[in-house]
């Protein structure tokens, strides 16, 4: 058990034992550090955190696709100083009540930029390592408190079912302030493999070229990742190192999945769809490729060293039984230590033993699970209760594709494209629930607005709906790309 829970720095220096201490381990815009070169970068980093007092030894980063950033992160873990992760890409206005209401003391923006914060000297439990922004539609800012053995636990799991090696490289095609961003980081570095950092996105002619160049063998992405995918025709790319795709960040379409699932089988590469949380580090779960074709609207099993069960939506009591409906729990020493709103409870003695991860699940004969909902993304309208995500698949089911529905108790906001009709929707919701068209808003979207990490930005469109719009404004003249950067808020 020791072993499972030595730190990255143990592992690279394992590198170096077996006489690959000049293997890549890193490659930016700038340069590249092979193992050894790394782990002097992050010895030299730990005695320029000296630059600061002791007390004053609590950083927020914000977690650019950079070598120096990865560096600094590695630094922290190495020197065990609290550190919580920011989207670079966060305006100031959101980021700074968050810094002030943890108590962070030290705000390290980039190489050139670190502002010291006044009056902060919060106390931190020994075993916190870093801190994680949930993805949250409600805007409310809560940050996951994970410790290393979480961390290192996950990426190994990780690392045991995904063919992955020393021989292989990863690209950095979603952010590392993002739980499954940060995986992708941790896992490759684990197994002594190659990792490219990059800024681009997957809409750029540049992101290809990095992919070609370093010979990336594997690529991972959200479920609007793989429909920009399914745009760009991967299956025409010139990618003969690419021999792995992995999917997570929310339900990946049973179309889509088959699609890519096909493409697969067809250039002999292996499509991994997984399923996880910010509270459980990154991954819980994930579907053997074997099964996709037949249950793809499944997640899977549990990761190795991890086990899903259900407990009864009523009595909370634990059962077995198959296709019974459930709350889906997850044990694991990836499981977080708890959550933080403020500075007090950076100190908490929780001991999380399982996650209740908030979803409602079945397990099948063969031992998959399968979610059928979520617990949160249910409201009720006039006493009736309705499944958001169940009101999404209906219409899907019944021609309308492109719709998002999210609101709150007394009220329901349906978001569609141009690909769908407000009248067959509304049409549709009256017959279907009996709803009359004042219990529900209907908001056309040019795009839909997504957070940082690729999932819809619900928030934004029940705000939006509430306000009285019934069309958010079209963002006209701006190539694909444009669009989707425009679009997207900050992970909260």
């Amino acid at each position: 058990m020791a072993e499972f829970f030595m730190g990255f720095s143990e592992y690279f220096q394992r590198q170096q034992q077996m006489g690959r201490g000049d293997a890549i381990a890193l490659i930016d815009e700038q340069c590249s550090l092979s193992y050894q070169e790394l782990t002097q970068a992050i010895t030299d980093r730990v005695t320029w955190f000296s630059q600061w007092p002791q007390e004053q030894h609590f950083f927020a980063l914000s977690f650019n696709a950079d070598i120096w950033s990865v560096v600094t992160y590695l630094a922290c873990l190495e020197a065990k100083i609290p550190l919580l992760l920011l989207d670079p890409q966060a305006v100031s206005e959101l980021v700074t009540p968050q810094l002030s209401r943890l108590g962070v003391c030290v705000w390290i923006k980039n190489q050139q930029v670190q502002l010291v914060l006044a009056n902060q000297k919060p106390l931190c439990r020994k075993d916190l390592a870093l801190l994680l922004s949930t993805s949250g539609s409600t805007g409310g800012a809560k940050s996951v408190m994970l410790s290393r053995e979480n961390l290192v636990s996950n990426a190994r799991s990780i690392s045991q079912y995904l063919p992955m090696g020393e021989q292989d490289c990863g690209i950095a095609s979603l952010p590392l302030s993002y739980s499954y961003g940060l995986s992708l980081l941790n896992s490759h570095l684990m197994v002594g493999a190659r990792f490219v950092l990059t800024g681009q996105s997957l809409m750029t002619k540049d992101f290809w070229k990095l992919m070609r160049e370093h010979k990336v063998s594997s690529l991972a992405g959200v479920p609007f990742s793989y429909q920009m995918l399914k745009t760009l025709r991967l299956e025409r790319m010139d990618l003969p190192a690419l021999k792995v795709l992995t999917q997570a960040g929310g339900r990946l379409n049973i179309e889509l999945a088959q699609h890519f699932y096909q493409l697969a089988q067809q250039s002999g590469r292996q499509f991994f769809m997984m399923y996880g949380q910010t509270e459980a580090t990154a991954r819980i779960a994930y579907l053997p490729p074997q099964y996709l074709p037949e249950y793809g609207d499944c997640i899977g099993i549990a990761i190795p060293h991890g086990e899903l069960y259900l407990r009864d939506l009523l009595t909370n009591e634990r059962f077995e039984e198959i296709n019974q409906p459930g709350e889906l729990y997850y044990q694991g020493p990836n499981v977080m230590l708890g959550y933080a709103h403020g500075a007090n409870d950076l100190n908490s003695a929780t001991c999380i033993t399982e996650l209740a991860t908030g979803d409602i699940a079945e397990r099948l004969a063969n031992g998959l699970f399968r979610i059928t909902g979520r617990k949160s993304r249910f409201i009720k309208l006039q006493g009736k209760r309705l499944s958001l995500d169940e009101i999404e698949a209906n219409l899907n089911q019944a021609g309308m594709r492109e719709c998002i529905a999210c609101g709150r108790d007394d009220t329901l906001v349906i978001a569609f494209l141009a690909s769908s009709s407000r009248e067959s929707i509304q049409a549709y919701c009256v017959k279907t629930y009996g709803l009359h068209p004042t219990q529900f808003k209907l908001l056309a979207c040019p795009v839909f607005p997504r957070l940082s990490n690729g999932k819809p930005d619900y928030q934004r469109l029940l705000v939006s709906a509430q306000a009285g719009m019934t069309a958010l404004p079209a963002i006209a003249d701006l190539p694909l790309m444009a669009k989707q950067d425009a679009e997207q808020g900050t992970e909260q």
